[in-house]
């Protein structure tokens, strides 16, 4: 009898250790998740060199979630993106390239506001060669004295197209006088003679006036028949920007003629 009451109380000493030993782990472990918010560090604790070693375990095993408190969130460093993803930083001065007009590209012609008014509207006259004169045939053609007068329509036919275009340009002078019906790319520089798209009402008044262009269209003529110039080139001189050609091949401002010209006004 003496025998099992003392068994009963080393079992029950037992059992009592081992809920003692089940507390001191719940609160160190407890110190292992929370102690170091608190700035408690369980290294300084003198826990028994074999619940240290029972405790080690359970620490490496806490998830590592549980110590995002003790991250610096100053601390971190976003990774680096490269500088083309991030937009120019723009001065009060400036404004972003969209919003910038579309500038003019270098060599193209531009028409300022003196000149406009000299130069045919694209969309009426944007200027038509005539396809039966050629590179080949130049001296037979446009080189030959008396081509312009063997192929240039009638009166009747150009001062109706005068009359109406005139119109359609919006000129406040409506006076036929004062226009010269011209072929944009001139006759003698192989212009188509009787398609509308090639005629225009060019002002006999002003600083580009037709008396002005007569002599860009002797020029050009003689350019292309002396070989200096190819009639392709003589042609663009015209249905680009005639004032900007007189400008490369006469002079920088227009010569004086007298209101007159050496040309039959082609």
């Amino acid at each position: 009898m003496f025998l099992f009451r003392l068994l009963g109380r080393l079992v029950g000493g037992l059992v009592n250790l081992l809920l003692w030993l089940a507390l001191i782990a719940v609160i160190v472990g407890g110190l292992l998740i929370v102690g170091p918010s608190f700035g408690i560090h369980t290294e300084r604790l003198n826990i028994p060199a074999p619940v240290s070693s029972v405790l080690s375990g359970v620490e490496t095993g806490i998830p590592s979630a549980f110590n995002v408190s003790q991250i610096n969130l100053a601390q971190i460093t976003p990774p680096a993106l490269p500088e083309a993803f991030y937009p120019p930083i723009l001065q009060n001065s400036q404004s972003s390239p969209d919003s910038q007009s579309t500038q003019t590209p270098v060599g193209t012609p531009t028409r300022d506001a003196d000149i406009a008014g000299f130069l045919p509207n694209p969309s009426l006259t944007p200027g038509v060669i005539d396809p039966r004169v050629t590179q080949a045939n130049i001296k037979s053609t446009i080189c030959k004295k008396g081509y312009t007068a063997s192929v240039r329509p009638p009166e009747s036919y150009t001062e109706p197209l005068k009359k109406k275009d005139i119109a359609l340009y919006g000129y406040a002078d409506t006076k036929l006088a004062d226009y010269e019906m011209d072929h944009l790319v001139p006759l003698e520089v192989g212009g188509n003679p009787s398609d509308p798209q090639n005629l225009w009402p060019e002002p006999h008044n002003g600083e580009w006036n037709s008396f002005v262009k007569d002599q860009l269209e002797n020029k050009i003529n003689a350019l292309v028949c002396e070989g200096q110039i190819s009639l392709a080139a003589g042609q663009d001189a015209f249905t680009t920007n005639w004032i900007a050609a007189y400008q490369k091949y006469i002079s920088p401002t227009p010569i004086d003629s007298g209101g007159t010209s050496s040309s039959s006004g082609d």
